[in-house]
């Protein structure tokens, strides 16, 4: 309801929203756009959750701890902005906050995401997936294979990158973001598919 509110407010004030959306955090945007009719002009998914078919909250943990118990024991020690410790971390905050775990949970083991892409495809919003090919949450290969055939305007892997790629690789991102923001208006005029009136 806040991310909603506030795309209603900054409509008023500026040409166009659009919504970025990281990790779970791409659960939340695509329920505002589609249940509650956010004013965006694109919809951007960074290695989202609620992409996976058949997936759930317990098994993203499961690749999470499986991941770090398979490096050193002191990597987080020695690294505590490692990828690991980001995963670990949003991990546990989720497990803290059980009303967000449920929601999250739910959100992954229904593929909420990706059930809903074409809907808000066809609203004319700009949609977009970006993934990395290290990213062991939402492996890239299971995101790939669960959105087969689904109307994204752009589709990015960032090679040699993580989950976290929009923190590691602030720029490149940020280039791309403004590529897709700039050109909202010819990525639509461009479309293969015919938008729903």
């Amino acid at each position: 309801d806040n991310i909603t509110a506030l795309a209603h407010f900054l409509i008023n004030e500026y040409y166009g929203v659009h919504f970025v959306g990281h990790s779970f955090g791409g659960t939340d945007i695509t329920k505002s756009v589609y249940e509650r009719n956010a004013p965006v002009k694109s919809l951007n998914l960074h290695s989202s959750g609620g992409m996976v078919k058949s997936d759930n909250f317990e098994d993203v943990a499961r690749r999470v701890i499986n991941k770090i118990i398979k490096e050193e024991p002191l990597v987080l020690l020695r690294s505590p902005f490692s990828e690991l410790a980001f995963a670990l971390e949003s991990i546990g905050s989720v497990i803290r906050n059980p009303g967000l775990a449920a929601v999250e949970g739910i959100a992954a083991a229904t593929h909420y995401v990706g059930r809903h892409i074409d809907e808000i495809y066809d609203r004319g919003i700009v949609t977009t997936n970006s993934m990395a090919d290290g990213d062991f949450i939402f492996p890239h290969e299971k995101v790939i294979e669960s959105t087969k055939g689904m109307l994204f305007d752009e589709v990015r892997l960032y090679k040699d990158s993580c989950h976290n790629f929009t923190s590691h690789r602030p720029k490149e991102v940020a280039d791309y973001m403004a590529k897709i923001l700039l050109n909202t208006e010819s990525i639509l005029a461009n479309r293969p598919h015919k938008i729903a009136a």
